[in-house]
């Protein structure tokens, strides 16, 4: 290679003339196959690039898929947002359904309002889900009470009462509502009933005045050889009627006043006794049969003997301390309410006829003695101890 400067030649691999000093620039032999090669591959990255350009604007129909295809993402997106609203209202209802505190939470906002059906249907569903919830039972039983349903209420209290798992201020309080239910009714034999077959000590006791209890007899029925002082009590305030013939009282039968009624010898007697309260509630009757047997104490001894006398002379019984005598001058038989012997006695004027008898200690009353006297006259000063 020569210097373009000078014309000298120069080394090989110099890049500057040692002569003139000029620096060398190497060019390249450029061959036409090159150019081509390079025309070709400028125009193929000219196409790629207009290519792309158009690619960049989409034409109107790609545009309308486009815009399909977001409307469809969109639809697909509401109906999931859908679907997840209803399972979870799904979910909720499920939920509130089967939750025992908000359907008693519910049961306790429509009572306050008022809304005595719509309470009373929250509290059962309650119930179903815990039948054994003795306080949701209770407010049930106010809700049948406040909308008259009263058997329903008499029946659910009950069901309180005489639940295994009722606490005792719970069944206190289901008596106390029961029962204040039948005394705004004056329904007192209910109350009576309730009370009769009533275990709780502390509900008897504080509704003592409503119960009625069938009277007590002293003595039971059965033979006896000696007379029975038959009394008649009862534990339950009230008054109390009685029969002796088997006959059932009323309220027209012999009341009793607490005295001995003598059930006396050879006779039987079939006593009923009832006991009516203030209220009127009538208590079930008490029965009971008796066979009175005892020995007779023997007639009185009298003296004189039966005849005619001039002069009136006494009149002398044989009777021990413990019995006494009475007698009649009449005819009739004497009893206990007649004439009573003390001592001696007189006979009287004229013709008379006296019957004695003894009573012992027992109240047992013999046969008679029969006495007639014919007095012709009379002393001058007669006395007659009686």
């Amino acid at each position: 290679m020569k210097c373009p400067n000078c014309g000298m030649e120069l080394a090989e691999g110099k890049l500057y003339c040692e002569q003139c000093g000029e620096d060398i620039h190497i060019v390249p032999d450029f061959e036409p196959e090159v150019e081509l090669t390079m025309e070709e591959s400028l125009g193929q990255v000219l196409e790629n690039a207009f290519v792309k350009t158009e690619e960049k604007v989409p034409s109107k129909k790609k545009r309308k898929k486009r815009k399909k295809r977001r409307h469809s993402r969109l639809n697909i997106a509401v109906t999931i947002l859908i679907l997840f609203s209803i399972g979870f209202i799904i979910f909720a209802f499920y939920f509130m359904e089967h939750s025992e505190s908000f359907q008693i939470g519910r049961g306790h906002h429509f009572y306050e309002e008022g809304n005595l059906t719509r309470a009373a249907y929250n509290y059962k569903k309650a119930i179903e889900l815990n039948p054994e919830n003795i306080q949701t039972k209770l407010s049930l039983a106010y809700c049948f009470r406040d909308m008259g349903e009263y058997p329903a209420f008499e029946e659910l209290l009950n069901e309180i009462i005489f639940s295994p798992n009722v606490t005792e201020n719970d069944q206190n309080l289901a008596y106390k509502q029961l029962i204040s239910h039948f005394l705004s009714q004056n329904d007192y034999e209910k109350i009576d009933k309730i009370l009769t077959s009533c275990n709780n000590e502390y509900v008897v006791k504080n509704y003592s005045d409503y119960l009625v209890w069938e009277p007590e007899l002293s003595h039971s029925g059965g033979y006896y050889n000696e007379i029975i002082p038959l009394k008649i009590s009862c534990k339950t305030k009230g008054t109390i009627y009685y029969t002796l013939d088997g006959s059932n009282p009323t309220t027209s039968s012999q009341v009793y006043a607490g005295e001995n009624i003598f059930l006396r010898d050879g006779q039987e007697y079939t006593v009923k006794a009832m006991v009516v309260s203030s209220y009127g509630v009538i208590s079930d009757c008490v029965t009971a049969k008796y066979e009175i047997e005892v020995q007779k104490p023997s007639a009185p001894l009298v003296y004189p003997l039966s005849g005619e006398y001039m002069v009136s002379e006494p009149i002398i019984v044989d009777v021990e301390d413990y019995e006494v005598v009475y007698y009649t001058t009449d005819g009739s038989v004497p009893t206990t309410s007649s004439q009573r012997y003390r001592n001696s006695l007189m006979m009287n004027k004229g013709y008379t006829l006296y019957r004695f008898i003894k009573v012992d200690e027992n109240g047992v009353a013999s046969d008679y003695t029969e006495r007639e006297y014919i007095v012709m006259m009379m002393e001058a000063s007669p006395m007659e101890a009686n």
